[in-house]
């Protein structure tokens, strides 16, 4: 049997498995984009909100100061937020491309979704949490996508 690699093929396929195939196929591409998405919302929040704080004591007093990610730890520390970036990217492209053969999709999808796992379980303590949104939803994406893909075979 041919691969799915066009939703040409899942519309001709007939009947209501195709139609089943065709509508999870869209389900897992819009889930993948919002998985994407959910990791850009914090990138803003972490280069200028007020991630640290602390007090110093001064003669005057006590006075209270804050900064940001980028204040603290320079600009190394935006490589490391694109991390998680790049990753969704790659398992969302995985997702939705579809012109490309399902055995480099699968592979798109896996590793990019293993690696941000492996992100936020490293950095749970600290910025890895935040991601967790996003590796759920990408990981939705692609299970949907694996069971349309078998469907449609």
């Amino acid at each position: 049997m041919k691969e799915l690699n066009s939703p040409i093929l899942v519309i001709t396929g007939g009947g209501s498995n195709g139609e089943k195939v065709m509508k999870r196929l869209t389900v897992a591409k819009i889930s993948a984009m919002i998985a994407h998405l959910l990791t850009w919302i914090p990138l803003p929040f972490f280069l200028f909100g007020p991630t640290y704080r602390g007090a110093e004591i001064t003669p005057e007093g006590i006075v209270q100061k804050t900064a940001t990610l980028l204040d603290m730890n320079g600009l190394w520390v935006v490589w490391l937020l694109l991390v998680p970036i790049s990753l969704s990217c790659m398992a969302s492209v995985g997702v939705i491309m579809t012109r490309l053969s399902w055995r480099r999709r699968l592979i798109m999808i896996w590793v990019g979704t293993s690696l941000l796992l492996l992100f936020c379980l490293i950095g749970l303590a600290s910025i890895g949490l935040v991601y967790l949104p996003s590796l759920l939803v990408l990981v939705l994406a692609a299970g949907i996508q694996i069971r349309a893909q078998r469907l449609g075979r």
